[in-house]
C-alpha cells in the first residue's frame, strides 16, 4: 500500500506491505532492516535495505487512518459532481464502478474523445485557467526495463486511455464549491475546444 503524498493516507512517503504467510512476512521485515543479524552485529546476510518507516511517519498516517472515512465519502461527493456536470457531455466518458466492489475515486479520471481533442492542448488550457490535471498513466509495455516481457503488440486499449484521458483535480484539501468550479471550468473548455494553441 502507497503512502506517498498524494495518496488517501499518507505519512509523506513509503508504504506498507502485508502478507498471508508468516515466514514470508518475517523474512521481509529483515530485509527492510538492512538484512542484519542483530546477534552478530553489524553483519548482513543479504543485500538489505533500508526501507523502514520513522516512528513519526507511523503517527502520522495512523492519524490519518482516523480520518479514512472522511476522505472516502469526501472523494465519491467529488466524482458525484464532475459526473453530474460533464457525464452529458458528447465524446466524454467516465471510468465505471464495477458492480462488485467500491472505487475509492483516488483519482477521478474521464477520456475526451471530440473535435480530434489533444489531451496535452487541454490540459495546458485548464492549467492556464487554473484547473491542474494529470495524465492517464502511460502503457507500462513501452517502459524500457519491461520490454524483455512484452510478447506481442495488441495494447490499442491502453494507448487509447492515455491518449485521451486526464485526470481530474481531487484533493482531500478542496471543498465541493472548488470542485464544481473545476467542473464547470472543464466542461466550459470541452465545449469551446477547437485545437487550442500548444
Amino acid at each position: 500500500f502507497s503512502f506517498n503524498g498524494n495518496k488517501f493516507i499518507t505519512t509523506g512517503g513509503g508504504g506498507m506491505l502485508v502478507a498471508r504467510d508468516k515466514k514470508r512476512a518475517d523474512h521481509i521485515r529483515f530485509l527492510v532492516n538492512q538484512a542484519r543479524d542483530a546477534s552478530k552485529g553489524y553483519f548482513h546476510e543479504e543485500l538489505g535495505y533500508n526501507y523502514r518507516m520513522t516512528n513519526l511517519e507511523a503517527s502520522l498516517g495512523l492519524a490519518q487512518m482516523e480520518r479514512l472515512e472522511e476522505f472516502l465519502e469526501k472523494k465519491r461527493r467529488f466524482s458525484g459532481i464532475y459526473r453530474e456536470e460533464l457525464e452529458d457531455l458528447e465524446g466524454v466518458r467516465f471510468q465505471k464502478e464495477l458492480p462488485h466492489g467500491n472505487s475509492s475515486w483516488w483519482l477521478p479520471s474521464l477520456t475526451v474523445e471530440r473535435n480530434n481533442c489533444e489531451i496535452s492542448k487541454l490540459q495546458a488550457e485548464l492549467k492556464s485557467r487554473g484547473i491542474p490535471t494529470r495524465r492517464l498513466f502511460g502503457p507500462m509495455v513501452d517502459y524500457p526495463y519491461l520490454g524483455s516481457f512484452v510478447k506481442h503488440d495488441d495494447f490499442a486499449a491502453a494507448r487509447r486511455l492515455f491518449e485521451t484521458g486526464i485526470n481530474l483535480p481531487a484533493s482531500t484539501l478542496n471543498s465541493e464549491e472548488e470542485t464544481a468550479l473545476a467542473a464547470r471550468t472543464i466542461r466550459e473548455v470541452i465545449l469551446r475546444y477547437k485545437g487550442f494553441p500548444g
